[in-house]
């Protein structure tokens, strides 16, 4: 009775590579959308003029991207504080995270500078990743 539990989870499952979707920010994800597929929706959304959905469409995104390159663990219940407490590359991904509470939270309209600079940030940090990652 001791081991039986032991063997059970050690024989007994199969290995989980199924892809599910996921859940970022209140946004249901689908398994095969990745963050270029999302930063591309951003994208278009700020050319149609939502500046203020497009910004958290790249936070999503971005978020995506750091999920799917194992650097943080999405869960419901984190906040973006969280992400950044999790996050090996704070000092980039704090200023992405202070323009989109910004531009989301914030009282005021999102204009073209604020897209701007979120997309240069988002740029950069992906950057970053990129050359640590390798």
């Amino acid at each position: 009775y001791k081991f039986a539990p032991l063997l059970f989870r050690r024989f007994g499952g199969k290995a989980r590579n199924k892809k599910v979707d996921r859940v970022i920010l209140g946004e249901r994800i689908g398994a095969d959308e990745s963050a270029l597929d999302l930063f591309s929706q951003a994208e278009q959304m700020a050319r149609d003029g939502n500046l203020r959905g497009a910004i958290r469409k790249g936070y999503v995104a971005f978020l995506c991207d750091l999920s799917d390159r194992k650097i943080v663990r999405l869960a419901r219940h984190k906040t973006n504080r969280d992400y950044l407490k999790d996050d090996t590359l704070f000092e980039n991904m704090a200023g992405l995270t202070r323009n989109f509470e910004t531009n989301w939270y914030g009282l005021r309209t999102a204009e073209q500078g604020d897209w701007e600079d979120f997309c240069s940030l988002y740029k950069q940090a992906i950057g970053s990743m990129s050359s640590k990652v390798r």
